[in-house]
């Protein structure tokens, strides 16, 4: 049976010094993380609250509310500190939160333009938005892309001809959608997604 979270309430606690995540919630369905006051040095924790936190199975986090929480990280860390975090296959309501001292929200996902407004970010760190996933197979497959490769390589090949390298050229263009799509694909595996 698949792991679910069925109307979790996560308020009015106090967390401090916790490493990794202080509050966290995977394939939770209807929660409300609100009132929690975190604090925590950069040096163990990364995320004030993370939704999804982790993997998820076939149930993905809905239904989620996080609000009014404080939220306060000290200390310079080298690697990438958020008091909220939320990203997941559906958006969430992140209303009324303070943090101090790393980046404010990250968004990303289904949460990619989920309304920030009413949240204090301190320290003047702007929100962080991670660009969205792409699918560099959309429109074609690994197998497809992997034989598109194998034939340039043999293209270039010492042994083979130049009668044999222009007939390849002339197949190469049989579908142009299908050749597109590889193309697109190699392009994202090589430079990553393309800005929207």
């Amino acid at each position: 049976a698949q792991e679910v979270f069925n109307d979790v309430v996560i308020r009015n606690n106090t967390i401090s010094n916790v490493g990794g995540i202080a509050i966290g919630c995977a394939s939770c369905n209807s929660a409300i993380i609100e009132s929690n006051v975190i604090t925590g040095s950069s040096a163990e924790l990364y995320y004030g609250i993370e939704v999804p936190a982790g993997s998820e199975n076939d149930v993905k986090s809905q239904d989620v509310v996080i609000d009014n929480n404080t939220i306060t990280i000290t200390g310079d860390g080298d690697r990438i500190l958020s008091g909220i975090k939320v990203a997941g296959s559906h958006p969430y309501i992140v209303t009324n939160n303070t943090v101090s001292g790393a980046d404010c929200i990250i968004r990303s996902g289904a949460n990619s333009t989920t309304n920030i407004s009413s949240n204090t970010c301190n320290d003047d760190i702007p929100p962080v938005v991670e660009p969205p996933v792409c699918d560099p197979y959309e429109g074609t497959t690994k197998i497809r892309v992997s034989k598109r490769l194998k034939t340039f390589a043999w293209m270039f090949s010492p042994t083979t001809t130049k009668a044999q390298v222009n007939q390849a050229i002339g197949r190469l263009f049989d579908d142009e959608a299908d050749s597109l799509a590889r193309i697109n694909a190699m392009q994202i595996l090589v430079n990553g997604c393309p800005d929207e």
